[in-house]
């Protein structure tokens, strides 16, 4: 990884890694860990925003996730960042935003019982919710993080407040006409 990923962030990929592997985090969560590799992710976006104007600014990013239709799920390192960098989400069909404040906020967003679909958190299907353990991953992510009472929408908020607008980056960075 070419990012230098300060130790709280790095600790916490490897923990949503765990919680993948274990099978924790399952169907109705729409995610699968992924390893980062800064010359998949440049091909990636390359078609993604039609060029390469989206680096010449010093943004990076990490790819540590995605769904099933493609999707992705970054940490977006931008020039003005002064903490942790946010969760932000790049949809197969061009849609983006932004997630969390930090990954250790995208993780407890994934325990909340809520699943992350068209750019908001939503309750899964009732027969869907059958089919994961929401209390064994709740229970897990408590004993990482302690126990957390927010909403994955005031999580979300916070990001808001915390970040640069992703969506209106990432409209500056694309060069289809």
């Amino acid at each position: 990884m070419g990012i230098p990923v300060e130790v709280a962030t790095r600790d916490a990929l490897i923990f949503l890694k765990g919680l993948c592997e274990a099978e924790l985090i399952t169907w109705p969560i729409d995610y699968e860990f992924v390893e980062h590799s800064d010359e998949q992710l440049a091909e990636t976006f390359g078609d993604w925003f039609g060029g390469t104007r989206w680096s010449e600014c010093g943004d990076c990013f990490v790819h540590f996730g995605r769904d099933g239709s493609g999707s992705l799920f970054l940490l977006w390192y931008y020039p003005e960042l002064i903490s942790q960098p946010p969760v932000v989400f790049m949809g197969s069909e061009g849609e983006c935003g932004l997630v969390a404040d930090n990954i250790q906020d995208f993780i407890r967003q994934m325990g909340s019982g809520k699943v992350f679909f068209d750019n908001a958190w939503i309750t899964p299907e009732d027969e869907d919710n059958m089919v994961i353990n929401w209390a064994g991953l709740a229970c897990a992510i408590e004993q990482q993080y302690g126990s957390n009472h927010v909403t994955p929408e005031q999580l979300l908020d916070k990001a808001k407040r915390n970040h640069v607008d992703f969506a209106q980056w990432v409209e500056s960075k694309v060069e289809y006409t």
